[in-house]
């Protein structure tokens, strides 16, 4: 059994995935190559990767590894990019949270801002500086 990865505060412990396919019906007016983003997040209590994914049928919670995985690079591998960040802890602002993979994103990770669609959070996260671009693949066309 490998040793449990310690967290250490300003250390990533979130991903950021964009990616290329959605099946919704209004996904080919969204920018190409991002029609989708979900994350994955470190939980200490449970020592791996959890992901969340807000599809079609609903929200999927997946455990997907441990912490010592190199999972950015294998969904890189995979053709998504994907930004490392630091998770912030804060409570959405209510009364109204977008009900849909952004919205989704944006309060598990802590992440303040408008954006409505994955290309706008993926601008906002580069621009603010919020994020890492850890590993970038080019979404083929």
């Amino acid at each position: 059994m490998s040793s449990p990865v310690v967290y250490i505060r300003g250390m990533t412990d979130a991903l950021v995935i964009f990616e290329q396919n959605n099946l919704h019906p209004l996904s080919p007016l969204l920018k190409r190559g991002y029609r989708h983003v979900w994350c994955a997040v470190i939980d200490e209590r449970a020592h791996s990767w959890i992901g969340h994914d807000l599809r079609l049928e609903g929200h999927v919670t997946t455990v997907l590894c441990e912490p010592g995985y190199p999972l950015a690079q294998y969904l890189r591998d995979q053709g998504k990019e994907v930004i490392a960040i630091e998770r912030k802890a804060r409570r959405t602002p209510g009364p109204f949270i977008l009900n849909n993979c952004v919205g989704l994103t944006k309060s598990i990770c802590g992440i303040r801002s408008a954006a409505l669609t994955p290309w706008q959070l993926r601008q906002h996260l580069i621009k603010s500086r919020s994020g890492d671009l850890a590993c970038h693949a080019s979404p083929s066309t």
